[in-house]
């Protein structure tokens, strides 16, 4: 499933809505959630995102499955990836990050586009060695 934009009262919402694969990112993913950070940054209405993963994981990165069959599709999945955190760190409003359960690798690098980041007690963030 693709994420979802939807704003109401001044404040915008992304959800990853891939809760069976703990939102592993794909580049349809990466893709929508970019059209998504762009349409919040031209919305003269939002004055806040809040980026948000449905389930029990905010975000695991990328979706191994398909790199593990074709080790070149890692290549737009970190340009894309790239590109999604370099559209946070320049949109005119706060983006808080709402995290709960994993939040690794490219879950994680999310994070660092997010001007806050609200994590649960039992929040796991960081990159798999």
């Amino acid at each position: 499933m693709q994420p979802l934009l939807a704003i109401h009262a001044r404040i915008a919402h992304i959800t990853l809505r891939d809760p069976t694969r703990r939102n592993a990112l794909d580049a349809a993913a990466l893709g929508t959630l970019r059209e998504h950070l762009a349409s919040v940054a031209t919305d003269a209405s939002v004055d806040v995102l809040v980026l948000a993963g449905e389930g029990p994981a905010f975000c695991t990165g990328f979706d191994l499955a398909a790199c593990a069959e074709e080790p070149r599709r890692v290549e737009p999945l970190l340009a894309g990836l790239s590109a999604c955190v370099q559209v946070l760190r320049a949109l005119d409003v706060p983006v808080v990050a709402r995290v709960q359960g994993a939040a690794l690798a490219g879950g994680c690098a999310l994070l660092t586009g997010c001007d806050f980041v609200v994590a649960a007690r039992d929040a796991q963030l960081g990159y798999p060695t």
